[in-house]
């Protein structure tokens, strides 16, 4: 984390994630992977971790962190006063409550920003993080397989979404986002509330799910035509799709920005004849959170590194026709990357 602060050119004494809900920064410094550690403090510096936390989260503090708790808000704000005075603090600008930038702005020199630089930190997985990731993703995976073979005519989007939670749930997971089960034309919409239209032969079918499993996230979606043989559009679609993906896959590797990779997925998508149908990024970091920070999109500033964790996900949507996404989650390895 440090070293892409310094990386940045930005010069800090230690970095505060200030905790109003269960906060992922805080969960990843403290090599936790639950937990709600509510209205909590966690510094970092050169010294280690020091935790500022309620008196009832006292004994969820792992081994190896001072602590520090606190029964109101004064006396929390009084121990950080007394961390940070005169320092110079990083801290997570995109993600911190008006109260606690307060109690943070209270207690020291200055302020620094360092949401993106945590963002490329986390971005770089932990072996033991990649395995979780991958497990999360192969029980998404299988339970979307299971929904999609047991497709019935008239079956409503709502119920194939709630078979793949009962899914999770049966194996120990939660969801990491609700659902998405679009049919039709309701699946040229990528990120559509999933809702209560029944399904008729023809119909494209897109399902977008994530299973949250020991505090690690998946995200895979699959599509495919129900109960009958895809129209030449639908499979125009589905195959560049395909194509697009693979393009990815063969585009990523370390040293390797991300800006390209998006730019070539979209542009190939372009070529063939779904010019402006291909409306988001072509991934997001994957870890903690769903959106784990980074994008591939054609406005990002980094090149991947080895250990990264993506999603790779592009996508066709033609309107009153429907949408195609095929996403699968890989990491980064040394010569390339690798299906989770």
């Amino acid at each position: 984390m440090f070293r892409s602060i310094a990386a940045s050119g930005k010069d800090v004494d230690c970095v505060a994630i200030a905790s109003s809900i269960p906060e992922p920064n805080f969960m990843w410094l403290a090599g936790l992977s639950a937990g709600l550690f509510e209205e909590s403090l966690l510094i970092a510096s050169s010294d280690g971790l020091h935790a500022i936390v309620p008196r009832l989260e006292l004994s969820a503090v792992p081994k190896g962190i001072e602590v520090q708790c606190f029964s109101s808000m004064q006396e929390k704000t009084e121990l950080a006063q007394k961390l940070l005075k005169n320092r110079v603090i990083g801290f997570d600008e995109k993600k911190i409550s008006h109260s606690n930038y307060l109690i943070l702005k209270r207690c020291c020199n200055k302020l620094q920003g360092v949401s993106d630089e945590l963002a490329y930190a986390r971005a770089v997985k932990e072996p033991s993080e990649v395995v979780r990731i991958a497990a999360a993703a192969k029980l998404t995976r299988n339970s979307i397989s299971l929904a999609l073979n047991g497709l019935r005519e008239n079956v409503l989007e709502s119920s194939v979404a709630t078979e793949i939670a009962a899914a999770f749930a049966k194996r120990g997971a939660s969801q990491a986002f609700d659902s998405i089960c679009a049919f039709g034309r309701n699946s040229s919409v990528p990120h559509r509330r999933t809702a209560s239209a029944r399904l008729k032969k023809g119909q494209l079918v897109l399902v977008d799910a994530g299973a949250k499993l020991s505090g690690y996230c998946g995200d895979i979606t699959r599509t495919r035509v129900f109960g009958a043989r895809p129209s030449f559009t639908q499979q125009a679609m589905l195959d560049t799709v395909a194509d697009a993906q693979r393009i990815a896959f063969a585009a990523i590797k370390p040293g390797v920005r991300a800006s390209d990779v998006h730019n070539a997925v979209s542009n190939y998508i372009d070529s063939q004849g779904f010019k402006g149908c291909f409306v988001h990024s072509t991934g997001h970091a994957l870890g903690l959170e769903v959106h784990d920070g980074l994008r591939v999109s054609s406005k990002s500033n980094f090149a991947f590194e080895k250990g990264m964790v993506f999603t790779v996900e592009p996508g066709v949507y033609v309107p009153k026709i429907g949408g195609v996404r095929i996403e699968d989650d890989i990491v980064v390895t040394a010569n390339g990357c690798k299906l989770l």
